[in-house]
């Protein structure tokens, strides 16, 4: 799981605090969305799309401890 998460991290879609001898890994949403404009453009959607989400993605604020001893850790 170590080597996802820091693929992830080195892609710029999470980003990681240290909490004791634990790593909090937590989703950067601001990364999704310049993901999904790039998507948009590519398949040739606008940008006002009927089907662009207002809200946010649900578990957007999940956080992930990363145990000590991994290659994130």
């Amino acid at each position: 799981m170590s080597w996802h998460l820091g693929r992830l991290r080195a892609a710029g879609l999470i980003a990681t605090r240290r909490s004791g001898r634990e790593t909090v890994c937590s989703l950067r949403p601001e990364a999704f969305d310049v993901q999904a404009a790039r998507e948009r453009a590519l398949l040739g959607l606008g940008e006002h799309d009927t089907r662009d989400r207002e809200e946010p993605l649900p578990g957007a604020a999940l956080a992930l401890p990363v145990q000590p001893g991994t290659a994130d850790a």
